[in-house]
């Protein structure tokens, strides 16, 4: 048997391919034990899309499976199994229900859901926005600017001849999703796109999730304080603390922005494929506030940081794979690197045929199918455009 694995936001995935059957258990067992203590606090998802067949000795593995999950406070679930498979399952499971999803999205709802109830008692009301309740684990103060909001409210789409995809609320109206998305502390300029990065706490001011920075990045940004004040100046505005609240001008979500970046990269300090994502897709997200001088250089950034990423794909989740090649091809594209982009659509195309059932084609930032399909049309275009210089 054939085992592939992803992550995700949430949950892991593992890609079976061949017959489930007792011969497959020397090669099975260990890596999904493998998975599950690598990442113990994650669900895990079999896609069974590539298996033809299986036996009750596997149908018994995945009920002591489950077992194994529930036990440590996760969940198994089976991606769309063809039709007999998943009648075989049904009635062969003892009894015992057996979460079986036709496609990845309803999992991600899911996730986003429980993300969104989780930190929900953190946060209160402020001008029409779920503001969070958080402390800076940098410097301590209570004076931090960031908003929770809900994943499954929004859907996705492309602008016509844009490079950045548009979020669209259930009403049908444009939302400034990009603007809301950092959090700051206004009296250190610590910046970021993760709430785990800050302290949240309860009405009482207590702690109850703590930073998740270690002690070194920690140690390293409070030495970067300067060096972040002196990066809001060159932006020639005033900084108050409302400059941080949202509704966020574009001014000020890109110097929201610049701050998460430069703290972005004091992070990554450990060159870790995920924190190096991190700082691509900042620099990919920054260029939509940037003023046009400041654009060169972000599009280099975005090159150079996402590269490396992909470089080890075993340490980025398949939606981030995805956004990864989508931003090098449009950074390649802007900078008229025609004969790169050919080698990355053949990579973004292979990503994409071994993620298979794994991707949807939902409206939603975590679907990569989402990026590949906007690739995808620029790439037709510009082939129609430049075909001789893009074809050879």
């Amino acid at each position: 048997m054939e085992i592939e694995t992803v992550g995700n936001n949430g949950f892991q995935i593992a890609i079976l391919k061949g017959p489930l059957s007792i011969a497959s258990f020397s090669s099975l067992t260990p890596a999904l034990s493998s998975l599950i203590q690598k990442f113990p606090d994650n669900d895990l998802v079999l896609d069974l899309s590539g298996v033809p067949s299986i036996d009750t000795n596997a149908i018994r593995l995945l009920l002591n499976l489950k077992k194994r999950l529930e036990g440590i406070g996760c969940r198994l679930y089976l991606l769309n199994p063809e039709n007999t498979l998943r009648e075989t399952i049904t009635t062969s499971a003892s009894g015992q229900e057996m979460s079986i999803i036709s496609d990845i999205s309803e999992l991600q709802r899911s996730v986003n859901r429980s993300t969104f109830e989780t930190l929900r008692p953190y946060t209160f009301e402020e001008a029409g926005y779920s503001r969070f309740r958080a402390t800076c684990g940098i410097c301590g103060s209570n004076h931090v600017y960031g908003y929770l909001l809900n994943e499954n409210e929004f859907t996705w789409q492309w602008p016509e001849n844009d490079y950045f995809p548009e979020c669209i609320t259930r009403e049908g109206e444009s939302f400034d999703y990009f603007a809301a998305l950092p959090i700051v502390c206004s009296d250190c300029y610590t910046a970021s796109i993760d709430i785990s990065h800050f302290n949240l706490v309860d009405e009482n001011g207590a702690i109850k999730r703590h930073s998740s920075y270690s002690d070194q990045i920690k140690l390293l940004l409070s030495k970067g304080i300067k060096k972040r004040k002196k990066l809001l100046e060159e932006l020639n505005v005033i900084i108050a603390d409302s400059f941080f609240q949202s509704p966020r001008k574009r001014l000020n979500a890109l110097g929201c922005y610049m701050l998460a970046e430069t703290c972005a990269k004091i992070a990554s300090v450990h060159q870790s494929a995920n924190g190096m994502f991190t700082v691509g897709y900042l620099n990919y997200i920054t260029l939509f506030f940037a003023e046009p001088s400041m654009k060169q250089n972000l599009i280099d950034n975005c090159r150079t940081w996402l590269t490396q990423a992909i470089a080890s794909p075993d340490e980025c989740n398949h939606t981030q794979l995805a956004i990864s090649h989508f931003i090098i091809f449009i950074a390649s594209l802007s900078l008229q690197k025609y004969k790169d982009l050919r080698k990355i659509m053949e990579d973004f195309s292979e990503l994409m045929k071994n993620l298979g059932s794994v991707s949807d084609s939902s409206a939603n930032l975590e679907s990569p199918l989402f990026w590949y399909n906007r690739a995808e049309t620029i790439w037709k275009e510009e082939i129609a455009k430049k075909s001789s210089v893009i074809m050879h």
